[in-house]
């Protein structure tokens, strides 16, 4: 019996192909031309040329690696290659969308399934993808059974780890071998923090990727941050919890602000407070775990109803 016939179709978009593709274009010629008239620059415009061919190739592989379908009888979701499957909706426990500003000055979208299995699947949409998620979360609906069961939600750095490590790995290297290539010094010293600064950003995508994990049980959460600070939290020993926005660059004039239309970019904290004083903080991607955050908070206030344990 063939697949049936897709109902909506998601793809990755061609415009991130198209810019990074165009960008890699003009570094690579600038760096060919340096390259002939033997300038001292060659180093740094090639180091840029590389990264730039990697960005573009890591959008064209997604172009092509990334593909969701969805139909009446279930969804077919490929992330990777290889890791294509068909998921009926009776197999998907639970169905969400999340979305907000994040790192860039628009809006990011994410459709996450609950698996019967305890898996998570997770993947990037477009305005114009809204009505197939909608169905989606509609059939999903439908076909639960256990609406009544209190859902575990998990939040990790698992996301895009893999890929963000590798391309803070690739970038630390190219660094390196810039460092070691320049002829002048000058360049070395120009390369010199950029160095340090990769190698930091490494070791927080190490960390974040390997042990930063938060599960949000019907009970309480375990949060851990760093390899030894893991704990479980029950509910009615928070006493306080927020969400805080920590904005690092405001683009726009003040006129653009009074009206709205000014750009903040940040990042975002969860902070919590334990009955002994002590609190606790961790950052989280608000587009992709918006709404794991918000049931967090749900549940919390729902747990300072019952006594604190003495």
């Amino acid at each position: 019996m063939g697949e049936a016939e897709p109902f909506y179709q998601i793809g990755s978009g061609k415009t991130p192909v198209v810019l990074s593709g165009l960008l890699a274009a003009v570094f690579g010629g600038l760096a060919v031309w340096l390259r002939a008239t033997r300038s001292d620059a060659f180093p740094l415009l090639a180091l840029f040329a590389c990264f730039a061919l990697l960005v573009f190739l890591l959008t064209l592989y997604r172009f092509f690696a990334f593909r969701v379908r969805i139909d009446a009888d279930g969804v077919y979701c490929r992330t990777r290659p290889g890791n294509g499957r068909r998921y009926r909706y009776a197999e998907i426990r639970r169905a969400w969308q999340s979305g907000g500003l994040e790192h860039a000055d628009t809006p990011e979208s994410y459709c996450h399934l609950s698996l019967a299995d305890g898996r998570l699947l997770r993947f990037p949409f477009y305005p114009n993808d809204e009505e197939a998620i909608e169905y989606l979360l509609a059939q999903v609906a439908v076909a639960q059974h256990d609406a009544e069961t209190p859902e575990e939600y998990r939040i990790d750095g698992k996301y895009f780890g893999r890929s963000r490590l590798a391309v803070g790995v690739i970038l630390l290297a190219l660094l390196l071998g810039g460092l070691f290539a320049a002829r002048s010094l000058e360049i070395r010293l120009f390369l010199l923090p950029g160095v340090a600064l990769a190698l930091a950003l490494c070791i927080f995508l190490a960390v974040r990727y390997f042990c930063f994990s938060v599960r949000i049980g019907d009970d309480g959460f375990f949060c851990r941050t760093t390899p030894r600070n893991g704990r479980f939290y029950p509910y009615r020993e928070v006493v306080a919890c927020r969400v805080i926005r920590r904005v690092v660059r405001r683009r726009g004039s003040r006129r653009l602000y009074s009206v709205g239309q000014g750009v903040e970019k940040g990042y975002f904290l969860f902070e919590f407070t334990c009955a002994d004083g002590a609190r606790r903080r961790f950052v989280f991607e608000n587009a992709v775990s918006g709404h794991e955050i918000d049931v967090l908070q749900s549940r919390i206030q729902q747990g300072k109803s019952a006594p604190l344990a003495r």
